[in-house]
């Protein structure tokens, strides 16, 4: 498994980490086709337009850094990817309301995330890859307290039991983060989006042979307007219905991003129940 991770002192703190300032660095252990993805020529989104978009920062031992993304479902319930969290762990920041993720805004609202607190799925098997993935990457962070609800911070619609069995294929779906717009270049410091179209299981086995495609996973054409890329696991996969947008899907381990490859994702669906079973 790769992992986007960065160096930093020991005696950073986590809530004042200057994001911008970090570079790219990739945990050691031997993977030639999976990383951390971030949004790839994605455009900026107007400020706070997404208000359950969560920005979460990892600290591990020896002293790395790792930068991901989530969205919060409940007042004091983050939903992330389980491969974010790896071992040794150390502390885990949330940021909730931000917009400038380099910044310290007014809006925004930070947690220090107990340990014991963050549930990854019991079927995560870090070490039992599938390709270099695990098609149960998901997890849930429970906040010291709740957030306060308001203009900047809001909880994401998840899918209703009458729509379990749905597979959205057709409908666009929008991806958000704070990555890299392009490979090689410096974090952005603004919320950014993507979107492309739902494609069922068996045209995404077609185009990404190099993974077993399985029912809980979720892919979108990639067209070459833009993509999930480097860096941003956890973040959310929304779309539009009636006037409200529905967060269908997580941005997990998966392939790196190469145009004319499918984007893939964590179904929420698959995981309604264990998510109702576990988040506060």
């Amino acid at each position: 498994m790769k992992v986007l991770i960065i160096f930093l002192l020991p005696s950073v703190v986590l809530a004042y980490t200057d994001w911008s300032s970090v570079d790219q660095f990739y945990h050691p252990k031997d993977v030639s086709i999976a990383r951390e993805r971030r949004i790839h020529l994605g455009q900026p989104v107007t400020p706070h337009s997404i208000p359950y978009q969560a920005g979460i920062l990892t600290e591990h031992s020896p002293p790395t850094v790792g930068r991901w993304g989530g969205s919060l479902i409940t007042p004091r319930s983050v939903l992330a990817s389980a491969h974010s969290f790896f071992s040794p762990l150390t502390s885990v920041t949330v940021i909730l309301g931000a917009h400038y993720i380099t910044k310290i805004e007014p809006s925004q609202q930070r947690f220090t995330i107990d340990l014991s607190q963050i549930i990854r799925h019991p079927d995560f098997l870090s070490d039992e890859f599938n390709h270099n993935r695990n098609p149960n990457d998901i997890a849930i962070l429970i906040l010291p307290q709740a957030a306060v609800i308001n203009e900047f911070v809001q909880v994401a619609v998840l899918p209703t039991g009458a729509q379990i069995d749905e597979l959205f294929i057709g409908e666009l779906a929008t991806v958000s983060g704070f990555g890299r717009p392009n490979p090689g270049e410096g974090w952005t410091d603004d919320l950014r989006s993507t979107s492309n179209h739902i494609i069922s299981n068996e045209e995404c086995q077609r185009l990404l042979s190099i993974f077993t495609i399985h029912d809980s996973d979720m892919c979108a054409e990639n067209t070459g307007r833009g993509s999930s890329c480097s860096g941003d696991c956890g973040s959310p996969v929304t779309i539009l219905r009636n006037g409200v947008r529905i967060q269908i899907g997580i941005v997990p381990m998966g392939p790196p991003c190469n145009e004319g490859w499918p984007d893939l994702f964590t179904r929420i669906n698959s995981f309604l129940f264990w998510i109702l079973e576990n988040a506060v």
